[in-house]
């Protein structure tokens, strides 16, 4: 018999219906299995179990002796509020609540103009500033109660001013000793807290350019060795008939014009002017003969008249950006 080949053999391939049914039926069988039934009696059990745990805790809490105590608190019924409209930035806070901020401006005074009146000083006002002047000076001094440093002298000017010791003064060892203008203001540096000049006068016959070289040198040295303000009076005129008579240049004419000097190193050197003419002068300018004694130098009366000028014509210091100085009044 000859050898026939092995048959291929294929398996029966289930319907659709048949895999279904089939999927179904293994599904259940795994969920009995993780999940066994519990019989009507255990669910029994179980409730009754529960109902006995309760009651034993019951009877466990009443049994424990507590005492109760209350506090009656007082509160307030809540109130509803209403919500506040939506309020927008613009509309909640206004412009004016931000004023604009404050600029500093500087003030600063006017070195070109002679200064405005201020409130009357007394006379012990000027019991520590320094006076240096020539003869109308001494009668100011004299004459009224004002009571500074007097380094002034007769027949003195701008230039011999820096360099001859006419000011007596005691020294370490009380012994009066003579000192130039520069020596007595250091020796005496932080005893004073201004400096008057009333020069000029004798100065009238100069030619103009040597009178401001000399002022010059005189605010330059001074300025070396404190920083106090200095107050320069402008020269004051003298009578028609002293104008005219003159035999030393003591011109109102040439007094005008070294007033505008002084002026211009006012302004250079940053000094505080004086200008009492009004009070005694004219209208053409000249000297008021009532108040003069001599054509040249003033009546008494009128001495104390220039005093109150002088008292109502300070600068205040701390008004301007300008003119403060160190409180030592010694020049750094």
């Amino acid at each position: 018999m000859s050898k026939q080949s092995k048959s291929k053999i294929y398996p029966i391939k289930p319907t659709p219906r048949e895999e279904y049914e089939k999927n179904i039926k293994a599904a259940e069988d795994r969920i009995s299995k993780e999940n066994p039934k519990i019989s009507g009696v255990a669910i029994a059990i179980k409730a009754i179990m529960a109902v006995l745990t309760v009651l034993c805790a019951s009877l466990l809490v009443l049994s424990i002796p507590c005492e109760y105590s209350y506090t009656y608190t007082h509160t307030n019924t809540p109130s509803v509020s209403t919500p506040s409209p939506k309020v927008h930035i613009s509309e909640a806070v206004s412009e004016d609540e931000f004023p604009e901020p404050v600029v500093y401006v500087p003030v600063y005074y006017d070195f070109t103009e002679a200064i405005p009146e201020s409130p009357a000083v007394g006379y012990e006002y000027f019991n520590d500033t320094v006076f240096i002047g020539d003869s109308r000076t001494k009668g100011l001094i004299m004459y009224t109660d004002m009571s500074p440093y007097d380094f002034s002298s007769v027949g003195t000017n701008v230039g011999s001013v820096q360099i001859k010791p006419f000011i007596r003064m005691e020294d370490e060892n009380g012994e009066l000793v003579s000192y130039t203008l520069f020596e007595a203001l250091e020796k005496e540096l932080g005893n004073y807290k201004a400096v008057y000049i009333a020069l000029g006068l004798n100065e009238l016959g100069w030619k103009v350019e040597n009178f401001a070289s000399e002022y010059r040198r005189l605010i330059s040295g001074i300025r070396s060795i404190t920083d106090v303000p200095i107050y320069i009076q402008l020269v004051m005129p003298v009578t028609a008939r002293s104008s005219e008579t003159t035999k030393f240049g003591i011109t109102n004419d040439k007094a005008v014009i070294f007033n505008d000097v002084l002026r211009q190193i006012a302004a250079e050197m940053s000094l505080f002017l004086l200008d009492p003419t009004e009070m005694f002068a004219l209208e053409d300018g000249t000297l008021n003969p009532a108040h003069a004694s001599d054509g040249v130098h003033f009546q008494i009366n009128s001495y104390i008249e220039l005093a109150y000028y002088y008292r109502t014509h300070i600068v205040d210091l701390e008004a301007y950006d300008n003119t403060r100085t160190s409180d030592s009044g010694i020049r750094h």
